[in-house]
């Protein structure tokens, strides 16, 4: 007899925390695992129809004359100048850590173990990370076919406890016996451990079902994602979605004890959830996505006779229609009995103390950086005013390429949608990197999502979907087939140089598998560096043979910046500084932004609080450590030399990535 699921509890606490960044990744990199998708709109998608913001710019008429002034509720005020706001990440270490010659094999045990544990905690997670697993000799589990990350007053000891052990356990390891790579990886491990107490203690606040990367946005693109390379893995996709309506029951059980406490969502949010709901349901069976995909790769699975093929897919549309549309189905009923039972309305500060603490825990999980939420609001403030000037002044100094710009700026990527995204990743690796290190040999696809999909990830213009441990040949890159993306930028962001190379090259440099698995965990070193080198790659962006090439490159780079910034500013005017919707509607009046977007905006900040952040502070983070190096260097600095440090140190906070950069610098002084 099947063992009943396990509800609440996986087999360790990392395995628990894999579950809510699982959940996460699935929004932007996708399918087996932590994505990073693009989410920061234009900025002239933000700004108001009926407003030119460059317009006085271009006219020299009213007071700015090129410069520009502001004072959004907090966004400060710029007077012309533009000035350095960079600053270095940490302090340099002072302290010298004694390194062993010799790897600690208890050390390597205590990483495989949790690594197993981890894996082996439900069906769900083995199918997104193991490809081989005889390499690791583990067998996949028959009892569990998921993990409910929702923890719940009734599990909440327990887990806490779990958590105390795996801190116990890495603490029982001599520092002093670790080489240089396992003291930089035992770091990073109890950071996050010890961090958690924080997430464990706000489990009420906690969420399985928020618009960016909850279940229903996600479960889709988790299944139409997998890869199948045996029978076996055909089998266990049927048995997960044959599963799914039971994990579905036990989640929404989990969270429906939260919204009766008073931890429920406002109607705008579940309005939001519903809707996507209603997105993977409108489709009839023969074009749902899960039918489809599945009919695709049949054909491509040639370990099944033509007979087999036929049976499985019978089977897939069957469990499809008996399974899949009725959880979704129940989250949309579920949801909808929420509304009206949201007892604290607005971002995670009006819980008090208690919301504002969590609020600072998320802020460091989602970027990575030990600035803490005031420090980030005065550092946008003042990179708002330095881009905003810059902006003005690129348009006041050259009027007919603004004018170019403006007239063209919804059709300026058009000319590469009739090319292959492919072979556009193919030439950005060709002849757009030379700052940085090559990989040999890198197999991918590009993908269309079905509408269902991108409608379902409301956040998502596209995702890469990071390959499982041991699988080498697998790299695909899913894109929206509903929302307006800039294709240039996408592709550089998702492929290369950003989320397909930084994969690659770190998973060749042979990390610890929890390391590998626990990447997009680190959204703030992820996405911070998507971003960062995709607007590297803008000034070798011809736009279609443009005159104003170099122009519009510099300029979509600030659109771009400025984009992922105002989110950020206002996730935390919304989750730190309790801006309600009308004061958030004020702020957006009051600096031209499209204010139509504001009820969109507000629930997604509310539902996914700090999870913009890691675009935006991640990226400055990032640049700043550039600056940081070049300033150190000067002529001696190597770009492919300091983005190796980058790359080859992995996903991490930037306290330990800046130990890094000091060594390079010391290396190369």
């Amino acid at each position: 007899m099947k063992k009943k699921h396990l509800l609440y509890r996986p087999r360790r606490w990392i395995a628990f925390l894999l579950a809510l960044v699982f959940a996460l990744s699935l929004a932007g990199c996708g399918k087996k695992q932590e994505p990073t998708g693009q989410k920061a709109d234009s900025i002239f998608e933000l700004f108001a129809d009926d407003e030119d913001p460059f317009d006085e710019a271009i006219t020299g008429t009213g007071e700015h004359n090129g410069d520009y002034e502001v004072d959004p509720s907090g966004m400060g005020t710029a007077a012309g100048t533009t000035e350095d706001t960079t600053e270095p990440a940490t302090e340099p270490a002072t302290d010298e850590p004694v390194y062993a010659d010799v790897e600690s094999q208890q050390f390597n045990d205590l990483l495989m173990d949790i690594f197993k544990e981890t894996v082996t905690s439900s069906a769900y997670f083995y199918t997104n990370y193991i490809k081989d697993p005889n390499e690791y000799g583990i067998e996949m589990p028959a009892d569990t076919t998921y993990t409910v990350s929702e923890i719940t007053p009734e599990s909440y000891e327990e887990a806490k406890k779990d958590l105390e052990k795996d801190i116990s356990r890495l603490e029982a390891i001599d520092v002093n016996t670790l080489t240089e790579k396992q003291r930089f990886d035992y770091d990073y491990l109890m950071d996050k451990l010890v961090s958690s107490r924080v997430e464990i203690d706000s489990y009420m606040m906690t969420n399985s079902f928020d618009i960016g990367s909850g279940i229903q946005g996600n479960i889709t693109s988790y299944f139409a994602t997998l890869d199948f390379d045996s029978k076996q893995e055909v089998e266990t996709y049927l048995r997960l979605l044959k599963d799914l309506p039971e994990y579905v029951q036990q989640s929404l059980d989990a969270h429906t004890k939260k919204v009766e406490a008073g931890y429920g969502a406002e109607d705008v949010v579940l309005d939001q959830m519903i809707k996507q709901c209603d997105d993977c349901l409108k489709d009839d069976i023969g074009e749902s996505t899960l039918v489809i995909s599945f009919n695709e790769k049949l054909e491509k699975m040639d370990f099944l006779t033509e007979q087999e093929k036929e049976e499985y897919g019978r089977k897939n549309r069957e469990s499809v229609e008996k399974y899949y549309y009725p959880a979704f189905e129940n989250m949309r009923s579920t949801f909808q009995s929420w509304k009206g039972k949201c007892k604290v309305e607005g971002g995670l500060c009006n819980y008090g103390e208690e919301g504002k603490k969590y609020y600072e825990y998320l802020v460091r999980k989602y970027t990575g950086s030990d600035k803490t939420p005031e420090e980030m609001i005065d550092y946008l403030e003042a990179k708002n005013k330095e881009l905003t000037s810059r902006m003005y002044t690129l348009c006041y100094t050259n009027p007919e390429a603004y004018e170019y710009y403006s007239s063209h700026h919804e059709t300026l990527y058009d000319y590469l949608k009739e090319q292959d995204a492919a072979g556009i990743i193919r030439h950005i690796i060709d002849d757009c990197m030379p700052e940085f290190p090559k990989i040999q040999h890198l197999d991918f696809e590009v993908n269309k999502m079905s509408e269902a999909m991108s409608n379902a990830m409301v956040s998502a213009v596209a995702f890469y979907s990071i390959p499982r441990v041991n699988d080498y040949e697998s790299n695909t890159i899913s894109i929206s087939s509903t929302k307006e993306n800039e294709y240039w930028d996408t592709l550089a962001h998702e492929g290369c140089p950003g989320h397909m190379y930084q994969t690659n090259y770190y998973r060749r440099t042979n990390p610890q598998p929890l390391r590998y698995i626990n990447m997009t965990s680190e959204l703030g070193y992820m996405e911070g560096w998507a971003v960062y080198v995709s607007d590297l790659t803008n000034k070798f962006c011809d736009y279609d043979n443009s005159p104003y090439a170099s122009w519009i490159a510099e300029m979509e780079t600030i659109q771009s910046t400025l984009g992922y910034l105002w989110h950020a500013r206002m996730d935390l005017g919304i989750n730190y500084q309790g801006w309600t919707k009308d004061e958030l509607v004020r702020v957006m009046e009051e600096n031209n932004l499209n204010v139509s977007n504001a009820d969109y905006i507000y629930a997604v900040q509310t539902s996914t609080p700090a999870e913009y952040l890691s675009y935006s502070i991640g990226y400055f983070e990032m640049k700043d450590l550039r600056s940081y190096a070049e300033q150190e260097l000067g002529d001696k600095f190597d770009a492919v030399e300091y983005h190796k440090a980058i790359l080859d140190a992995g996903p991490c906070k930037y306290s330990q990535l800046r130990k890094c950069v000091d060594k390079y610098i010391a290396e190369h002084k």
